[in-house]
C-alpha cells in the first residue's frame, strides 16, 4: 500500500483541470454516478468515456478515481475477474 502512494505522488500533471476539461469531467461523471443506482451497463458505458477522456488529456489521479468506480460497478454486477483487471 505504501508502494502505491509513493508512485501515485509521482504523476506528472497536478489534479488541476481545465475549465473545459472540468466541465467535461464532472457533466460525465455525474451521468455514471446516477446509473450506478439504475443501470450498471450505463454506468460503465460513460465510466469508461471518462477513462479514455482523462487518458488522453493526461490526467491520471482523476483517472484512477474513475478506474475505481468502473471495478466497483463491476462488482457490483457480480464480475470480480472484470474489477480485478480494472
Amino acid at each position: 500500500m505504501i508502494l502505491f502512494f509513493t508512485g501515485a505522488s509521482g504523476f506528472s500533471q497536478s489534479d488541476q483541470l481545465s475549465a473545459a476539461d472540468s466541465l467535461f469531467y464532472f457533466e460525465i461523471k455525474s451521468k455514471a454516478d446516477h446509473f450506478m443506482q439504475k443501470d450498471l451497463d450505463s454506468a460503465l458505458y460513460y465510466f469508461d468515456q471518462l477513462n479514455t477522456y482523462l487518458l488522453e488529456r493526461d490526467y491520471p489521479r482523476k483517472r484512477l478515481r474513475v478506474l475505481l468506480d468502473m471495478g466497483n460497478a463491476y462488482l457490483s454486477k457480480g464480475q470480480a475477474d472484470r474489477a480485478l483487471e480494472t
